[in-house]
C-alpha cells in the first residue's frame, strides 16, 4: 500500500506544477499529507479534468460520479 501512496503523491506533485490538484482517495481511510483531499461530491463539483488511478472499480466509480458532468 505504501508504494501506491508514493505513486499518487508523485503524480500529484508533477501535475501540481501546472494546475491545482484535488484528490479523492477511495482506498485510503486517512488523508495523505500534502494533498488537497476532498469528498467525491466536492471533487465532482470542482474538477475540470479527472485522472483516475487504480483498477476497474476506481474507473467505474469515477465514471458513475461524473456521468452528468461535462468533465
Amino acid at each position: 500500500m505504501q508504494s501506491r501512496q508514493q505513486d499518487i503523491l508523485r503524480v500529484a506533485e508533477v501535475l501540481g506544477r501546472h494546475a491545482e490538484v484535488l484528490v479523492h482517495c477511495l482506498d485510503f481511510k486517512q488523508p495523505m499529507p500534502g494533498l488537497n483531499a476532498l469528498t467525491l461530491s466536492e471533487l465532482v463539483d470542482r474538477a475540470d479534468l479527472v485522472i483516475s488511478l487504480g483498477g476497474d472499480g476506481t474507473l467505474l466509480t469515477s465514471a458513475r460520479a461524473l456521468v452528468d458532468k461535462n468533465t
